[in-house]
């Protein structure tokens, strides 16, 4: 049974961060991993460009398709209309406030081709699968590797006894996917 809680992410921060000096953040990482959904928290707006009625409409005139929106929007499933980038790329050429535009999409362009136009307008964030610290709630706990840059392993503590090795398989095949992590249980994960 799904959920529908949202995870805080540790991106969460950065995402926003960017967005609030940006105009445009790209949200990119595998399938499934959750940038729609941390996209989606800070829109004003979504177009489901993976809706084919959505897609034809912003495909046939881009510019005003995004005119209409409410920013920032969200522009979920980009690559189905490329032409969009297009479009992103003249609006912040008209107008570089920041907070506009959020992209995510499920693959990953060819960000260094001449002909992409968001070359120096859209910014990437990549955002991959959860970690331990999303899936436990210690979102606002530093990491491992923040005490270790900051000489500060007393603040390090490791509650319960050490994992076994079925803990360590379990955790193995629980995966980073939400989807996965947060509403299979060990055998559905296994399916």
């Amino acid at each position: 049974m799904a959920t529908s809680r949202y995870v805080p992410r540790i991106a969460d921060a950065p995402l926003a961060g960017l967005l609030a000096e940006l105009p445009a953040i790209m949200v990119t990482g595998p399938r499934a991993a959750g940038k729609t959904t941390s996209a989606r928290r800070i829109a004003n707006d979504v177009l489901r460009l993976d809706d084919p009625a959505v897609a034809a409409a912003v495909a046939a005139n881009p510019d005003a398709a995004l005119r209409r929106t409410r920013e920032p929007v969200l522009l979920d499933e980009w690559q189905e209309v490329p032409e969009i980038l297009g479009a992103v790329k003249r609006a912040v050429d008209d107008d570089p406030r920041p907070g506009r535009f959020l992209l995510t999409g499920s693959v990953e362009a060819d960000f260094a081709t001449r002909q992409w136009p968001g070359t120096g307008r859209v910014v990437r964030l990549v955002l991959h699968g959860l970690t331990e610290r999303e899936i436990s709630g210690s979102v606002a706990q530093p990491s491992l590797l923040d005490l270790l840059l900051n000489s500060d392993l007393s603040r390090l503590h490791v509650s319960g006894p050490p994992p076994s090795l079925d803990d360590y398989v379990d955790l193995a095949l629980r995966s980073g996917f939400p989807e996965a992590a947060l509403n299979l249980s060990a055998p559905g994960r296994l399916a």
